[in-house]
């Protein structure tokens, strides 16, 4: 069945579409993008100087050091360099494209059109369990009952990374809905109430931060489980986060840029904050023992507890 949104085309774009309000609010969202790519360009100069250096910190004798002590390997810095740098950029264009109506904005009628079509009440109920069970209020359960079990668990650098990751993302959803304030799919084929701004999704987002954090910490901790578990475990995490974005744009509540956005702002806020942990974990190691620095490439952290299942 044919469906045409009566609220008009303008729904796709921002509430208020005027050029001056679209300059304001391009330049406020640079605020909330900016830091990732600020991030990125520092973290790809630290992997370059730490390459530079590399050889010579090699060749100091046994207790002398010629470099910096907490210098990391030159990945630690590098790979979430380049990361943050791809995805910063991604999530800036994102917006750029939503509020001119162009680039990849361009998808978000014909997917809600394909998605309203292919509606029937089996895929209906599936749906609106996930988006349920993948909520902000449900991403925040499973984020407090991570850290209280990291907590039981005295690993206390593990669990206040699983808070700063949690609130990360929560203070980025409402911030970004609150200065782009783009308008969500129309009201009259939407399958399930919401009330906020569409941009960006705070389910994709939050999800993707939060599960993101667990499965870092599930793989780092090792010996979790037998080698079928440890493949399967991560499998379904996955299939499940992307699952989550896809029930919101079946419910009719938000367009593909909206949970592109998600998957791209909470993928980089993920990043960021491992790799901040990692690094300080390298500082730290370092300055007690005195050595050089103990985080090896693939390595993500070197917490004493990273051999116990998380």
């Amino acid at each position: 069945m044919r469906v045409t949104p009566t609220s008009g085309s303008d729904s796709l774009f921002l509430a208020s579409p005027t050029s001056e309000t679209l300059s304001t609010m391009l330049e406020q969202l640079w605020s909330v993008w900016l830091p990732y790519l600020v991030a990125a360009v520092l973290l790809i100069v630290l992997g370059g100087w730490s390459a530079a250096t590399r050889g010579r910190r090699r060749s100091a004798r046994a207790g002398e050091l010629s470099g910096p002590r907490w210098i990391a390997p030159p990945p630690a810095f590098l790979v979430p360099g380049i990361s943050l740098a791809v995805l910063g950029w991604f999530a800036v264009s994102l917006t750029d494209a939503v509020s001119e109506g162009d680039g990849l904005a361009t998808f978000d009628l014909p997917v809600w059109q394909w998605m309203v079509d292919h509606r029937d009440p089996f895929r209906t109920a599936v749906a609106k369990v996930v988006t349920e069970i993948g909520s902000t209020a449900a991403m925040t359960i499973v984020a407090a009952l991570c850290v209280a079990w990291l907590l039981y668990r005295r690993r206390r650098g593990d669990a206040a990374m699983v808070a700063v990751v949690g609130i990360g993302a929560a203070a980025l959803v409402f911030f970004a809905k609150k200065l782009l304030g783009r308008t969500r799919p129309p009201e009259e084929f939407r399958l399930v109430v919401e009330t906020n701004n569409s941009f960006p999704s705070g389910h994709a987002l939050a999800s993707t931060a939060i599960l993101g954090i667990v499965l870092v910490l599930l793989v780092r901790g090792g010996a979790w489980g037998p080698l079928w578990v440890r493949i399967v475990v991560p499998v379904v995490i996955v299939v499940f986060w992307f699952s989550i974005g896809i029930s919101r744009l079946y419910l009719g509540v938000h367009w593909s840029t909206d949970v592109l956005a998600g998957w791209v702002s909470g993928s980089a806020w993920l990043i960021l904050c491992v790799t901040v942990r990692r690094l300080y974990r390298s500082w730290s190691d370092n300055r007690d023992a005195g050595g050089p620095a103990a985080v090896q490439p693939g390595v993500t952290d070197t917490d004493p507890d990273a051999g116990r299942p998380a």
